[in-house]
């Protein structure tokens, strides 16, 4: 069964539905017949949802740690920064220590998902990305597409204008 909900005072409805029974495509032609213009939005998802979302998975079954931070990207419409390292790295720790803390890294990363996978937690993950050196960054979309990447210790100028680049493609 189909629920709308409206909300007046932002000229705003929510419509929640069983997906089950009802797909987002008809509910967005719904939305253009109404005279608006709607987006679908995946509040709660679980691993199998995320293919959903795009072309940018190219497996079903997502490693859990994907799941909450690319929902919210999703949600925000923010691009994905994953940040591939290990404790015992020493170019990650330089990243961590030069890069990552500069003042205008950390401003463009305000409306950036950021997601540091541990590589040694999390090898599936960096097998997934094609990751297979570190420090390695990644962007992507929120749907899981990778935009760019960027390998070992980057300084704070340089990375900043390839986090800009990155934004522009989203």
């Amino acid at each position: 069964m189909t629920e709308v909900t409206v909300d007046f005072a932002d000229d705003r409805f929510d419509i929640r539905y069983d997906r089950e029974g009802t797909s987002p495509e008809a509910l967005l032609k719904l939305v253009d017949d109404l005279g608006y213009k709607g987006r679908v939005v995946i509040l709660k998802m679980t691993s199998p949802d995320l293919g959903l979302l795009g072309d940018g998975f190219p497996i079903e079954n997502v490693p859990e740690i994907l799941v909450k931070p690319f929902a919210l990207a999703f949600t925000r419409q923010w691009p994905v920064l994953m940040d591939f390292g290990s404790p015992g790295c020493v170019t990650c720790r330089k990243m961590d220590a030069v890069t990552y803390p500069h003042p205008d890294v950390e401003a463009e990363l305000e409306t950036w998902i950021r997601l540091r996978i541990d590589v040694t937690e999390h090898p599936e993950v960096a097998g997934l990305f094609g990751v297979n050196a570190m420090p390695a960054a990644l962007a992507l979309r929120a749907d899981g597409t990778v935009l760019g990447r960027k390998m070992n210790f980057v300084q704070p100028a340089e990375f900043l204008e390839w986090l800009r680049e990155m934004r522009a493609l989203d």
